[in-house]
């Protein structure tokens, strides 16, 4: 389904289930599906299957605004041009088995899966250690404890 609505077009996705902010967790499945709204330019993506929301599990992101349940939107085709050091995207990690939502960053010959809140750990792996599955680029901000959608940040997630 897709409506027109301000030069944005709201299109059903496919969610993938849980990603890891923090704690780690198996590759997810796809569970069910979400209403997201994208640029008419990623609604061709969005078509072929290739805009996915996730929820975000843990508090890893949580410095950036990005909490616990919230659910993110990400685009899995991708150039490597759209990456820099404040890109958020989903990192596979063969070795473990797991993915994980992670600010990349880059240092030396490494790639730096950085944490956006001090009590996580920053993970450090050689490029060829990672598969870059998708970048987010988009929030969909759930509510917190108290049923309050505002915490105080602003997106940094702008088309």
């Amino acid at each position: 389904m897709i409506l027109k609505e301000n030069r944005l077009m709201l299109i059903e996705v496919e969610n993938e289930g849980f990603v890891a902010a923090g704690r780690t967790l198996a590759f997810p499945a796809p569970e069910s599906t979400s209403f997201v709204a994208l640029p008419e330019r990623l609604l061709n993506l969005a078509q072929k299957g290739m805009i996915k929301t996730l929820t975000i599990s843990g508090n890893s992101l949580s410095g950036v605004g990005i909490f616990d349940g919230d659910r993110v939107v990400c685009k899995k085709a991708f150039s490597k041009k759209e990456i820099n050091n404040n890109t958020i995207c989903i990192v596979y990690i063969p070795a473990l088995g797991e993915t994980v939502a992670k600010r990349i960053r880059f240092v030396g010959g490494y790639l730096v899966l950085k944490s956006c809140n001090g009590e996580v750990s920053d993970m450090k792996m050689k490029p060829e250690e990672v598969e870059i599955r998708g970048i987010v680029i988009e929030l969909l901000r759930s509510p917190d404890d108290l049923g309050r959608f505002d915490r105080g940040y602003e997106s940094e997630f702008l088309f």
